[in-house]
């Protein structure tokens, strides 16, 4: 199957293009020529290409300039280099200055077509994991942003039903009342919530309440039918405690219910404990101030349907699972999303046991613990549906609470990411496994430049040294970035790990400095040590301190000027040793900042050529510090320069740290 890709192809001999063409169009559908560098850089402006073989030698601009035009319009664009033998020194020079590769004439047709098939995977790659994050940014924020607009609506529709508001109604009610109406006690009893809301002069015993229960339950199996059993009767006072024993009956009764559109929400009850009985004036009082309460109540609800409306067609319109717990009525409210989530899941009712089963958590614990912040509970549930087959989902769960701070329920949003968690393993496993093929061949194309470098084989000119020298700095590169995509792999895999021993950190700074220095001399650079004298011994891993540093002071030198300074501060303070890695080079942008220790990602200027790296080196440095238990900031400023303060335990926990039992030692140099 062809690839859909687009090539541009630009070399002045028409033979090569025909070739190139021909060959090419074995593999892909896209692909364009041009037979001078001037009309290639003409082409790239107009169109995007994914890849560009280019020619060095060409009329009117040659292949350097078809490179930097290239790389000057799009970052990720991949431009390979074609060179005869007589000008390949012009091709390992455009390697230097950001092209991808280079290609010798005459070709190697097997060569040409793995070196672009390679090429344009690791680009594929690269685009997709960009891709996921900012998809994985972008759906994070929509998920905060329904989390907040759901937990709005459902306070405002509570507090307007029956929590805050209603029960401030429940109280102006029995205080005009009482205003009006010589009592002794009186109490509305909510139907819905089987609770009495309770005003009284006196306090009430067990026996009074207990005669409260069964008066309105009398009056209310008389009067339509309603049966309600009274150990589920509840009350807004405390039964328990502080209760008067009145030793006497009450005298007088008067029930009346209270409607809403025909339909009864709750009983108004007025009692006294004398024999005197409720005038007619009195009850038509008490009847006027239900009929107007009625009228309250339907604004109320009218109110409040409106906003159940609206939030119920909302969380049933969301692509994500919502589920809703009320803890005043036991209830439960969720969207279709989230019933197909559940059935799935091979869950048959979405309920009050299933819910604190699936997360793992127990509500009145969650309401102590979370509900008394602003966060949120984050849960990545692994579970298995009804054919055996894993699901993952990302689960966000937050507390609901009232306006006086009391909580009222449970806030799930459920999102299925089984497929991204797919993606990320095979993209894992795939880096994995090409790092490791790539190192065996790396390796043994080290040993035997070095032969080579120390005329082991036979004695070398001096040019053929020099290229020696830059096959050997090539190489180098090869190596840390393929011992980055293996770090980066464990790292995803949790296998990374540490092997921590006791040591002194002096010695390691020091090498790490001079090893570095050989790097920095070439940018005409150095770096200047601020270190404590004396530095007592820490236990750590030092493979993994050595590679902190030194990610870190490489990312100093990708972005400082030639001739500038790099800064390494480092002294015991406390339980801690701490590390500052200051440079005084481009900086970075505010927008940038908390981004710079993702995986994969690169600060962009256009204005310059683009820097090698991976995008992994800084990313490897936070995991290496968390592994620690230690912190990492950074501090930077446009133009002025960028630091990066560590700090990192000295004695903690002085036993190896692994992720799994049984695990083999893995190096992580």
């Amino acid at each position: 199957m062809s690839r859909k890709e687009k090539l541009l192809i630009a070399d002045d001999d028409a033979a090569i293009r025909a070739l190139l063409l021909e060959l090419l169009k074995t593999r892909f559908d896209n692909i364009e020529v041009c037979e001078n560098g001037k009309e290639a850089c003409d082409m790239l402006k107009e169109q995007n290409y994914d890849l560009v073989l280019t020619d060095i030698m060409m009329p009117f601009v040659d292949g350097m300039g078809v490179l930097k035009e290239a790389k000057a319009l799009y970052g990720d664009i991949i431009v390979l280099m074609m060179t005869g033998r007589a000008t390949l020194d012009s091709a390992i020079e455009s390697v230097n200055l950001g092209a991808d590769g280079y290609i010798t004439k005459p070709f190697n047709i097997r060569q040409i077509l793995d070196t672009v098939d390679s090429h344009l995977e690791r680009q594929g790659l690269k685009r997709e994991n960009i891709r996921l994050q900012r998809q994985v940014e972008i759906d994070r924020d929509q998920l905060k942003k329904n989390l907040v607009e759901i937990a709005i609506l459902y306070n405002f529709s509570k507090n307007l039903t029956y929590n805050f508001d209603i029960v401030e109604v429940y109280n102006n009610i029995l205080e005009s009342l009482s205003a009006a109406v010589e009592n002794d006690f009186c109490s509305i009893y909510s139907l819905k919530r089987n609770l009495f809301t309770i005003k009284t002069s006196v306090k009430l015993d067990k026996n009074i309440l207990h005669w409260l229960k069964t008066s309105v339950s009398e009056y209310m199996n008389k009067e339509c039918g309603k049966s309600v059993n009274l150990d589920e009767m509840t009350f807004d006072i405390n039964d328990d405690k502080n209760l008067k024993n009145v030793k006497e009956e009450v005298g007088t009764t008067f029930n009346f219910f209270l409607r809403v559109d025909n339909v009864d929400f709750g009983v108004l009850n007025v009692n006294r404990f004398s024999a005197k009985e409720f005038s007619e004036n009195d009850k038509q009082f008490l009847t006027k101030l239900a009929e107007q309460s009625a009228e309250v109540f339907t604004q109320l609800r009218k109110v409040v349907e409106s906003q159940k409306d609206k939030m119920e067609r909302i969380i049933e319109d969301m692509p994500d699972g919502v589920i809703m717990y009320d803890m005043d009525e036991d209830s439960i409210l969720y969207n279709f999303a989230a019933d197909i989530i559940i059935s799935d899941a091979g869950i048959s009712s979405i309920n009050k046991h299933e819910l604190e089963s699936l997360f793992e958590i127990r509500f009145e614990d969650f309401y102590n613990e979370i509900g008394k912040s602003d966060k949120t509970l984050i849960k990545e549930l692994k579970l298995t549906d009804k054919n055996n087959k894993s699901i993952v989902l990302d689960a966000h769960v937050a507390c609901l609470s009232a306006p006086d701070g009391m909580p009222q329920g449970v806030l799930m949003v459920l999102r299925d990411v089984t497929k991204e968690r797919e993606i990320e393993r095979l993209k894992s496993e795939f880096l994995s496994n090409v790092s490791h093929e790539l190192r065996t061949p790396s390796a043994i194309l080290k040993e035997f430049t070095a032969i080579l470098k120390d005329e082991i084989a036979g004695p070398t000119t001096e040019s053929q040294s020099e290229y020696l020298q830059i096959m050997s700095n090539n190489i180098d590169r090869l190596l840390r970035l393929i011992d980055n995509l293996l770090n980066m792999s464990r790292m995803e895999a949790n296998m990374l790990r540490l092997r921590k021993i006791k040591f002194n950190p002096d010695a390691v700074f020091r090498n790490i400095v001079k090893e570095m220095n050989v790097r920095y001399e070439k940018s005409d650079m150095r770096i200047e040590e601020e270190i404590q004298d004396d530095m007592p011994e820490i236990y750590a891993d030092p493979d993994a301190l050595t590679q902190i540093v030194i990610n870190c002071l490489d990312n100093s030198l990708k972005f400082s000027e030639q001739g500038s300074k790099v800064i390494l501060r480092s002294e015991i303070k406390n339980s801690d040793i701490y590390i500052e890695i200051q440079d005084f080079g481009k900086g970075i942008p505010k927008k940038d900042l908390n981004k710079i220790f993702s995986r994969f990602y690169r600060v962009e200027n256009k204005d310059e050529v683009r820097k090698e790296g991976s995008g992994l080196g800084l990313s490897i440095v936070k995991e290496f510090v968390n592994l620690h238990k230690g912190t990492i900031k950074v501090e930077s400023d446009l133009n002025k320069g960028t630091t990066f303060f560590i700090t990192i335990p000295i004695n903690s926990d002085e036993e190896l740290s692994e992720v799994k039992d049984g695990q083999e030692n893995i190096d992580h140099r």
